[in-house]
C-alpha cells in the first residue's frame, strides 16, 4: 500500500512541476510580447515612441514641432502631408472644387474653419484616420491648438475617420481636447519619450519576466535531479526457450510412461478374470 502511495505522490508532483513549467514558459512568451512595444490599439500600434524627439531647450519651437513629426511618420510608416504628392487640406467651405492654394493638392473635406485662413492641412491624413503630433509640453483650451484640433474633429467626423493626437507621455492636455477627439472615435496617445521617463507596462514586464525566469530554472533544474533520482527499471529476464529435441524427448518419455501404465493396468485386469 505504501508503495502506491509513494508512486502516487512521484506522479503529483512531477504532474505539478510540468505545469509549473509550462506557466512560467507561457509567463515568458507574454512578456518578451509585450517588452517588443506592439500592443497598443493606436495606428502605430506601439505604446510610446521609437526616437526621444527634441524638448525644451534642445530646439527652437519649430525644430521640436518637426522632430515629433518625423518620428510619429516613421512609426506610421506614412509619408509626412508636406510631400509633394500629398499635400491634402482640411478646406473651407467655400472651397468644393477649387484649391485655396499650391500648398493644398487635395481638399479632403469643405467645412467652416475657427481659423482665419482658408485651409488646414494636417500631419497625416490616410483614409483609415487623420493623425496630429504636437510635441509640446501643455494643450490649453484658450490657444490656436485647441481651435486647430476643433477643426480636424469636425473634418473626421464628416469624413467618419477617428482623428488621433499624439502627444508626450508628460503633456498636459485639457480636458476639452480630451473630449473632442474621442468624440471623432479616436484618442489622445501620450506617445512621445522624454528624459527620465520609463513606460510602467515594460517595469511591469521586466520583473514578470525575471520572476518567472527564475521560477523556471528551477523548475528545470528539479526535474533534472528527479530524473537523475529515478532508478530504472530491471527487465525480467525471459525465459530460455526448451531445444526442440529435449522437449521431443520429453514427450516420448511421457508416451512410454503411458504405454506402461496402460499395460500394467490390462494386466491387472486380465489376472482377476482368471
Amino acid at each position: 500500500m505504501l508503495k502506491y502511495i509513494r508512486r502516487l505522490l512521484m506522479f503529483l508532483f512531477m504532474l505539478i512541476r510540468r505545469v509549473v513549467i509550462f506557466l512560467a514558459m507561457l509567463t515568458l512568451i507574454v512578456y518578451i510580447g509585450v517588452l517588443l512595444n506592439f500592443t497598443d490599439s493606436n495606428p502605430t500600434g506601439r505604446r510610446y515612441s521609437s526616437a526621444m524627439p527634441l524638448t525644451s531647450g534642445q530646439g527652437d519651437s519649430q525644430e521640436i514641432g518637426a522632430s515629433g513629426v518625423a518620428i510619429l511618420a516613421r512609426d506610421l510608416n506614412l509619408p509626412l502631408n508636406d510631400a509633394p504628392d500629398q499635400l491634402q487640406c482640411v478646406c473651407g467651405s467655400g472651397y468644393t472644387t477649387a484649391l485655396p492654394n499650391k500648398q493644398c493638392r487635395l481638399c479632403v473635406s469643405s467645412t467652416p474653419l475657427l481659423s482665419r485662413g482658408n485651409y488646414r492641412r494636417p500631419d497625416f491624413v490616410t483614409r483609415d484616420f487623420i493623425a496630429e503630433s504636437k510635441n509640446v509640453q501643455q494643450l490649453v483650451y484658450e490657444s490656436r491648438d485647441f481651435e486647430q484640433i476643433q477643426d480636424y474633429a469636425t473634418a473626421a467626423r464628416a469624413l467618419g475617420r477617428p482623428l488621433w493626437l499624439y502627444v508626450r507621455v508628460n503633456t498636459q492636455v485639457d480636458l476639452r481636447f480630451t473630449f473632442l477627439v474621442i468624440d471623432t472615435g479616436g484618442g489622445i496617445v501620450r506617445y512621445f519619450s522624454v528624459p527620465g521617463w520609463e513606460d510602467g507596462v515594460d517595469r511591469e514586464a521586466k520583473h514578470a519576466i525575471a520572476i518567472s525566469g527564475g521560477v523556471l530554472s528551477g523548475t528545470l533544474i528539479l526535474e533534472a535531479l528527479s530524473r537523475r533520482s529515478r532508478k530504472p527499471r530491471t527487465p525480467k529476464t525471459p525465459r530460455t526457450p526448451k531445444h526442440p529435441a529435449l522437449a521431443a524427448n520429453n514427450k516420448l518419455n511421457e508416451a512410454e510412461a503411458l504405454k506402461d501404465r496402460a499395460t500394467d493396468r490390462a494386466r491387472i485386469i486380465i489376472e482377476r478374470e482368471e
